[in-house]
């Protein structure tokens, strides 16, 4: 074919005017502004009148500080905007799936990656995350599904009603609830509002509705690099793997120095020991310290550290802590700064092959008139876990005032080595704001007709949400009116319908979808019944060769005595996890202000609980008054020439009110039902209390402080003492008659 000369010169232009609009957006795209899709999802509201602008500006002004709000509390508390129902214990931070933050603090935070078994387990040991997921998603807590509820419990309180315009005689109904939608890209949060309002004044009447705030927080970042620092964790065991080398590092044949991992020495005499107290005190300090030198490529205080001067081995000072102390990142996050922080008053598990409370070597002695040898062999294991605070810092975001975002991290060495865990990588944030499930056209079932039910009374409950899952796509079908909702389905096998409420358990129920068959299904909700808890004990007392139980009578608590009580229900597909928490301080008449703080308080009433199978765990910390005294003890190693004398502890250990003692636990599992449950209002709890104060000073010894470790061998040991007791408690001015059973 030949082309005539007209016609070149068409396509000519044509490839010219290509070429140009390439190049257009490219230069665009670079100076951003033509940015990728996905970071240019801009929701879009209805512009109001401009005679009710100022109302209008009024509310969005809300909504940018309640938003603001909500966002602030989600970076503090992992990921949350109420860590208040969190599973924590402020004795055994390990002990738990939450921190708190300080002592008496209201700041909990959820961990990201912990162990989630008691850290004595053996065998089979099970690890979790508390982590949200980022986006809308039924049936799962997410972070901005939590911000929308808090933007909608909180924005009428900083609308006040309206009172600025109440008094220039305008007239303002609400036409429904307010009703939120977050968006989070990867620079931005756009916070969206649905709250109509009729407005009336001077015989004229507008209508408005939607308000928009829009935050330079770049969250869905924020919200990779948390995970995928989790991912490195639970793979690798980074902080584990730092643990160690500190250990290594301070290790020395040295008593002033840490056990050695191993070693060995040939020398006369009884080798040197070590008191495991002081072993866990010292490393705790050196975890302290320096656990803030650990630093993570590629983000935005990243700096490769420069031996100082007077350094002799400037190599080697600069691979020890350019390699040792350094997490390697692929990606980049140069805007953001991360960092790590371990704080003393975060009690850390410590355990070693000691024998009781000395920690010596393995040694052989021979000894003559011509040769005396040791021989000392070091090999100590350590078991270390201790809480470690991840902080993530945009300091550009909120237009210079920055913004953290904080949680937790459990490190857990097991015999020198990272504790094994069956590693799943957390999945990092997807910009998926549209699921396939709540596409109509997917929806090709029948009717389905949701009934939603109080599992206590059978009644129908009003305004639960209701989702519908299949595999790892969720969609939210509405809310239920008067205990119904009827919705269209798509098809899907292994599908699960689930009902959400305040004040009572999230319920799933599974559900396929097939045909287009009409169906119905029924959720029972199961609703929170509201408990107080109170404890009695059983002393466990020293007798002339060891340690018994009273297993005859119980004891109410001292007065300087605060005792936590967590359960943790076990979850299935159908059954979610839930969590109690109360604390019981003081004795039942008085409460004392060493034990519970000043003014003293206890969190022991109107605690929300639901059937269930649990796992219980106490946990009660002593603050005597007198003190209670461990006297330093002599004691002597070896024989004759080899005879050395020696004092454990070097000097006497001091238990007051500013030094407690861990006094009493249990940990058993126990199957609450619903008629138990609604059969009373307090749940009596017994746990084992080690009665050190009632041994007299002269016949205590550092070896005692072995018990309070056996909580899981006496806890199954006496497990049928350990049941709980539900009953109603009198009503005041009713008398009732005692009868004494001791």
């Amino acid at each position: 074919m030949v082309l005539k000369k007209g016609q070149v010169t068409i396509f000519i232009i044509i490839g010219i005017i290509l070429l140009l609009s390439i190049g257009i957006f490219v230069y665009l795209y670079q100076a951003e502004i033509i940015r990728p899709f996905e970071e240019v999802i801009v929701p879009s509201i209805e512009k109001a009148p401009s005679e009710v602008q100022p109302i209008h500006d009024y509310v969005t002004a809300c909504v940018e500080v309640v938003g603001k709000d909500a966002l602030k509390r989600v970076g503090d508390h992992g990921g949350y905007t109420d860590t208040s129902n969190l599973l924590f214990n402020p004795f055994v931070p390990t002990e738990g799936e939450a921190v708190q933050f300080s002592p008496d603090s209201d700041m909990i935070v959820p961990y990201w990656w912990f162990l989630e078994s008691p850290n004595d387990c053996r065998g089979e040991c099970q690890f979790s995350s508390l982590r949200p997921e980022l986006h809308r998603r039924s049936g799962k807590m997410t972070i901005a599904g939590q911000i929308d509820e808090y933007v909608n419990d909180n924005l009428k309180d900083c609308l006040a009603g309206f009172a600025p315009f109440i008094a220039q005689n305008f007239e303002i109904k609400e036409l429904g609830d307010v009703s939120t939608e977050t968006t989070i890209a990867k620079e931005n949060v756009f916070i969206v509002v649905n709250y109509p309002l009729r407005i009336t004044r001077a015989g004229q009447i507008f209508t408005i509705k939607e308000y928009l705030a829009q935050y330079d927080l770049n969250l869905g970042k924020i919200y990779d690099l948390a995970t995928d620092l989790v991912n490195l964790e639970a793979e690798h065991g980074m902080l584990e793997h730092f643990t160690m080398e500190l250990v290594h590092h301070f290790a020395d044949l040295d008593k002033d120095m840490l056990p050695p991992p191993r070693d060995f020495e040939v020398k006369f005499g009884p080798g040197i020991f070590w008191f495991r107290s002081k072993v866990a005190d010292a490393l705790q300090e050196i975890i302290t310290s320096y656990m803030p030198l650990l630093q993570i490529t590629n983000t935005r205080l990243y700096k490769p550290i420069i031996a100082p001067e007077g350094i002799k081995n400037k190599e080697l000072f600069e691979n020890l802590y350019n390699r040792g102390m350094v997490i390697p990142l692929e990606k980049n996050y140069q805007d953001l700064a991360a960092s790590f922080i371990y704080l003393p008053w975060w009690n850390m598990y410590f355990d070693a092959n000691c024998d009781g409370e000395v920690c010596q070597p393995q040694s052989v002695n021979t000894a003559s008139m011509i040769l005396q040898i040791g021989l000392h062999k070091y090999d100590f294991m350590y078991d270390v876990s201790y809480p470690v605070l991840v902080e993530i810092r945009d300091p550009d975001a909120f237009k210079g005032e920055g913004y953290s975002f904080k949680y937790f991290i459990e490190s857990n060495v097991r015999h020198n080595l990272p504790m094994p865990a069956e590693y799943e990588p957390l999945q990092p944030y997807e910009l998926d704001f549209n699921s396939m499930l709540c596409d109509e056209q997917q929806k090709t079932s029948g009717n389905v007709t949701i009934f939603v039910k109080d599992k206590k009374t059978k009644k129908g409950v009003d305004q639960a949400l209701v989702g519908y899952t299949c595999g790892k796509e969720s969609c939210t079908l509405g809310m239920s009116v008067n205990g119904t909702l009827v919705a269209r389905l798509p098809r899907c096998i292994n599908g699960m319908l689930s009902a959400d409420k305040k004040e009572y358990l999230t319920a799933f129920e599974p559900l396929d979808v097939i045909d287009d068959r009409d169906l119905n299904a029924t959720i029972l909700i199961e609703p929170y019944r509201y408990v107080d808890f109170t404890v009695k004990k059983y002393a466990l007392g020293k007798g002339a060769r060891s340690w018994s139980l009273n297993s005859n009578k119980t004891l109410i608590q001292s007065q300087d005595e605060d005792t936590i009580i967590m359960l943790k229900r076990y979850s299935s597909r159908t059954e979610p996890s839930f969590a109690a928490y109360g604390e019981v301080c003081g004795s039942p008449t008085a409460k004392a202000a060493a034990a519970c703080g000043s003014p003293p308080t206890d969190n022991s009433e109107h605690i929300p609980i639901v059937p269930g199978r649990y796992r219980v765990s106490i946990f009660s910390v002593k603050y005597p008054m007198p003190p209670v005294i461990i006297p330093k003890d002599k004691r002597a190693a070896g024989s004759g020439l080899l005879r050395e004398e020696y004092y454990i502890p070097d000097e006497d250990i001091v238990f007051d009110a500013g030094n407690p003692y861990p006094y009493g636990f249990a940990d058993f599992e126990w199957n609450l039902t619903a008629q138990q449950l609604d059969s009373g209002d307090t749940i009596e709890f017994k746990y084992i209390g080690f009665a050190l104060d009632k041994v007299p000073k002269n016949r205590r010894k550092i070896e005692d402080l072995a018990e309070m470790g056996k909580t899981k061998d006496y806890s199954d040991m006496y497990k049928g003492l350990m049941e709980p007791k539900v009953f109603r408690k009198p009503k005041e001015g009713v008398h009732t008659i005692t009868v004494k059973n001791e």
